[in-house]
């Protein structure tokens, strides 16, 4: 029986406040479809080992290794809160099951959802499109 731990969506997302009350982000969630078929994803915290490594540039290939920045932007807009016309920025880690293969993430439109502490929900959507690769998540055995 083939068993799996699922998949993972690891994006960088910025977020402005728009209304005139400062708020928080009190649930986060990620939709990847192909056509009719898609997979909710949910938010699970980006362990500590993990970094991202990059090409130095489109035509060297050495690599350069950089850090996930803390806090988190769920850490970020659930404690410090969001205020009017600033924006902020961050990583965000998504789980979701690996059931089937039948849909690549890089292919798939991509939809996160956030639900503020008035309880407004606000989307963005991007299209599906190719998705370059542009770096690899490292996982340290020691994270110090």
């Amino acid at each position: 029986m083939f068993q799996s731990n699922g998949c993972y969506v690891l994006t960088n997302v910025r977020i402005t406040n728009r209304g005139a009350a400062e708020t928080t982000i009190t649930n986060w969630s990620l939709q990847l479809s192909v056509g009719n078929d898609y997979r909710q994803a949910t938010l699970v915290p980006i362990p500590t080992s993990w970094s991202i490594e990059r090409p130095s540039s489109a035509f060297d290939s050495k690599k350069k290794l950089e850090l996930i920045s803390r806090p988190t932007l769920d850490e970020i807009t659930r404690d410090d809160g969001l205020r009017p016309g600033i924006a902020k920025m961050g990583w965000l880690l998504f789980q979701y099951d690996d059931y089937r293969t039948a849909m690549p993430p890089y292919t798939a439109a991509v939809r996160v959802d956030a639900l503020d502490a008035f309880g407004e929900q606000h989307t963005a959507r991007r299209p599906a499109q190719f998705y370059e690769d542009t770096g690899t998540i490292k996982i340290e055995s020691n994270p110090s």
